[in-house]
């Protein structure tokens, strides 16, 4: 009698629940963020290397510098949070990849809260 081992692997498949991180954890990602006041239209788009959740963070309270932060502090409007963002650029390789992706982003929509205008100054673009 001979044994035979037989291997059976399975694979987590695409219905899997983990296959994603959930959105909250991604990083090296653009993402645009609406002010928290629905009846506002101001939007802002960024980058971060770092998980959504810490920046999105940094934009509520610890970021003294964030357009976000000073529109809700001038406006009197609800601090944004993490329902008002959105990934619209993922799966960045390079920082220098997710800035010029970016500046794109910020050339193509135009949010107003955004004063730099771009992170990469595009000169083939202006």
């Amino acid at each position: 009698m001979k044994i035979r081992v037989v291997h059976d692997s399975k694979k987590l498949g695409r219905g899997s629940r983990f296959d994603k991180t959930q959105p909250k954890h991604q990083h090296n990602i653009v993402y645009h963020a609406a002010c928290a006041n629905k009846k506002c239209e101001s939007n802002y788009i960024g980058e971060t290397g770092r998980r959504l959740i810490v920046r999105a963070t940094d934009h509520n309270k610890r970021d003294k510098k964030s357009h976000l932060l000073k529109h809700a502090q001038d406006t009197k409007h609800r601090r944004v949070w993490l329902q008002d963002f959105r990934i619209i650029g993922q799966g960045y390789k390079s920082k220098y990849k997710r800035r010029i992706s970016e500046a794109l982003y910020i050339k193509g929509n135009k949010p107003d809260l955004n004063v730099q205008k771009d992170a990469y100054r595009l000169s083939l673009f202006n």
